[in-house]
């Protein structure tokens, strides 16, 4: 197969540059070539660095092969130079193969040329090798010294028995020495060791571990320029050859003085830190996503037994089970990044306690997870409470005479009703059944508002704990509007503006509805006592609820809120008024611009904290002489058919059997049998629970359920109940309660009464209830 051949020619006549392409071919070749007679010809040919061989002629006008070896001399071009020349002498041939020829061949000889050309061939193969190995040796050299020398570690090769053979830049430049004031002399008599004696001795046994092939580390010091002593992390290497003979040793030092200080004060501000968690009053609990507990502070400990040292790496939700609550709440804010305050929590441990919860997003080295910040607010509670429950007494005296005078009302038409019937049966009159249904009807609806504002003031005047439900807005302003009707002076006109479909909000009625009366006191003052003399008493008290929607300059008003729809309830009056003064205190506890002996105080005080505790906020628009409009903004929660249809099922439920009734009040005790007796019941009665637990205790095998008052002097129904559930684990007990019912409830439910009945009852409801205790 012919081999390609790039042929430079330096000759004159165009013959003998063919007689040397022929040979060429004849040799196996494929020449591509160029003839060149003239200096300027031949530079111009060389730019092109691609040709492997140049023929030259040596007797030319223009041009001559020493001339053209100088040429690619200056250009550093290796390439093979032969000489073909039909008349050269020796010595001419030597002077040229001196200059740089690599061969001359006559041209009656042209046999030698293909030879020649081969063997040249193979030696520029061979020097250009040569060359790239020198040239990356040199390279490599450069290379190892470019890192040896500039790194920031103090580098230095050691034989094995401790010699400096070489030493890096860094090193030197350090202290300022030269390399010939290092090399050959044992390392542990060079300055870096100089300060320590026991360093030196130190050095000396880990030339002799690294010597055995053993990698040695420790961290020591060196003497800095300023005389200061700094750090370094210092290693020994034992580099060997492929039969693990140590041929050298290898030291590095790199310095950690920067490292070592930002590990004293990061170890300084982790203390500080961890001080400062611990010391605060708040319970602070750190999880990750899985919920496993990461930290937890002192405070989580005393208050909730959650000892780190047993705490960290479990679980909460299964360390601390009463938290196990809060698990998809701690979910949410990880996976929203946004956090989560949760106000008033209950939670029993020992006792029971409320907490303000807050639930903050961490994200810490990559890892999510959530801190759970818990603050005891148990006594401030009870404070409130207590402030709240003095506010409540002095509404309910406010409101004394206006009930006081309703009951009056109530209690006539009861009253007349029964003296009229008891006249007419006295005299002898017929009484037509419509005429009884009249009376009946009259009394029925005389006793059910009477029912209706006893439990009104009993839910403002008593003490109990937040229930929050969902409620409808239009159902308070409706109960808070009959009982102002009732109670306020005549002067007063009332205008509810209800809204026309159902206004939900999560929330504790009872609470609202205070809140509501507070507001609607105060707007009756103003527009009665608070009035000078001579002006007219009274105006109108509009009660307003609307939607709506937050803006941009409501939520910067209000930075605590959250976007979204509200319902604002407003309060509008037509009295005194106020003025700006006043305004910035009107929600400060004591602080009343009513009389002595007036007011407490307490009431806007008591308004903003229920607010508050429903995650609202609230709004005061007063001018003097002109009136007051309180807005008082609850976010919105979606209705749902919660409303319970009316039973179309109208029949009393009958059955059999003894019933113990038990009642302090002889009244209670008949009204209770002559119902139970109308059902088909046969009723004992008993005016003490000591009697009625001997009766049960004579009598159990044949009573069928017991129906006793809940409030009873010398022993309660509770402790009768409990006393006669003892002769009978079994009994059937249906209680009868007058006050509002509360968490009470809950634990007489769960010790084994069946049924509670609140006062007054009716035939059906006693009814429903004695059945459902015997059916249970």
């Amino acid at each position: 197969m012919d081999k390609p051949l790039k042929v430079l020619l330096i000759e004159d006549s165009k013959d003998d540059a063919e007689l040397l392409l022929l040979e060429l071919r004849r040799g196996g070749y494929t020449p591509v070539h160029k003839r060149v007679e003239t200096p300027d010809g031949f530079a111009e040919a060389v730019q092109d660095r691609s040709w492997d061989i140049v023929l030259s002629d040596y007797s030319m006008p223009l041009f001559s092969p020493l001339a053209a070896i100088k040429e690619l001399h200056r250009l550093d071009y290796d390439v093979p130079f032969i000489i073909v020349s039909g008349a050269i002498g020796e010595e001419t041939a030597v002077k040229c193969m001196r200059a740089g020829v690599h061969d001359y061949i006559m041209k009656d000889n042209l046999a030698r040329l293909i030879p020649a050309i081969e063997r040249e061939l193979q030696d520029r193969a061979v020097r250009r090798e040569r060359k790239h190995a020198e040239a990356a040796l040199e390279e490599s050299e450069r290379l190892f010294r470019a890192i040896f020398d500039q790194t920031f570690q103090f580098i230095s090769l050691l034989r094995p028995n401790g010699d400096v053979m070489a030493i890096n830049r860094t090193a030197l430049d350090f202290i300022n020495l030269k390399e010939s004031d290092i090399v050959d002399k044992p390392f542990w008599e060079t300055p870096w060791w100089s300060h320590s004696a026991s360093d030196q001795n130190k050095l000396q046994k880990a030339v002799t571990q690294a010597a055995a092939n053993k990698l040695v580390r420790f961290e020591t010091g060196y003497p800095a320029p300023d005389g200061t002593i700094r750090f370094a992390d210092f290693s020994l290497k034992p580099v060997t050859d492929n039969e693990r003979n140590v041929l050298f040793l290898l030291a590095e030092a790199r310095d950690i003085t920067e490292r070592r200080q930002s590990e004293e004060e990061l170890r300084y501000t982790k203390n500080y830190l961890n001080n400062v968690f611990n010391s605060l009053p708040s319970i602070l609990i750190s999880i990750d996503p899985q919920g496993i507990i990461t930290q937890v502070n002192v405070a989580a400990e005393k208050h909730l037994g959650l000892a780190s040292s047993k705490a960290l790496g479990e679980r909460l939700w299964d360390t601390a089970s009463w938290l196990a609550t809060y698990r998809k709440d701690c979910e949410e804010v990880i996976a929203h990044q946004k956090p989560r305050l949760l106000l008033r929590e209950s939670i029993a441990t020992e006792q029971k306690r409320y907490y303000d919860i807050l639930i903050s997003p961490l994200v810490i080295n990559g890892t999510e997870g959530v801190v759970i910040r818990m603050d005891d607010i148990t006594d401030g509670i009870k404070k409130d409470e207590l402030l709240l429950q003095a506010q409540k007494m002095e509404t309910v005296g406010t409101l004394a005479g206006g009930i006081a005078h309703d009951f009056n009302n109530v209690l006539s038409g009861i009253v007349g009703v029964l003296s009229l019937l008891q006249f007419k049966i006295n005299n002898g009159e017929n009484i037509s059944n419509d005429e009884l249904a009249h009376f009946i009807n009259i009394m029925t609806l005389s006793g059910s508002r009477a029912t209706d504002m006893s439990r009104q003031l009993l839910s403002l005047s008593r003490k109990q704990e937040l229930s929050f439900t969902r409620c409808d807005l239009n159902d308070s302003i409706k109960h808070i509007i009959k009982l102002c009707r009732n109670t306020f002076d005549k002067s007063i006109e009332m205008h509810p503006v209800y809204f026309e479909d159902d206004a939900m909000v999560n929330a504790d009625a009872a609470q609202i509805e205070q809140l509501l009366l507070n507001l609607c006191i105060n707007a009756n003052h103003a527009m009665t006592i608070m009035r000078e003399g001579g002006q007219p008493q009274g105006g109108a008290l509009t009660i307003a609820l609307n939607d709506f929607e937050s803006d941009t300059q409501f939520l910067k008003k209000h930075p605590g809120l959250h976007p979204g729809r509200y319902w604002r309830l407003s309060v509008t009056d037509t009295g005194v008024g106020m003025d700006r003064k006043i305004l910035h205190k009107i929600y400060d506890p004591f602080f009343t611009t009513k009389e002595k002996d007036r007011g407490t105080g307490l009431g806007l005080a008591m308004v903003y904290n229920i607010v508050e505790l429903h995650q609202g906020c609230i709004d005061v628009d007063s001018h003097v002489g002109r009136g007051t409009t309180m807005n008082v903004y609850l976010p919105q929660v979606s209705p749902t058919e919660t409303k319970a249809a009316t039973p179309s099922d109208k029949s009393i439920a009958h059955g059999s059997g003894l019933i113990l009734v038990v009642d302090d009040e002889p009244t209670m005790c008949e009204t209770a049998k002559a119902l139970l007796e109308e059902c088909g019941y046969s009723a004992v009665v008993a005016d003490n629970g000591r009697t009625a637990v001997d009766i049960f205790r004579r009598r159990h095998s044949e009573i069928s359920a017991v129906f006793l008052d809940l409030m009873m002097p010398k022993m309660t129904g509770k402790e009768a109940f409990l006393e006669m559930k003892k002769i009978d684990p079994e009994i059937r007990a249906v209680l009868a309660s007058g006050l509002k019912l509360d968490d009470k409830v809950g634990e007489l439910m769960k010790a084994g009464v069946k049924q509670i009945v609140q006062k007054p009852y009716t035939l059906k409801k006693l009814a429903q209830s004695i059945h459902a205790a015997i059916h249970s």
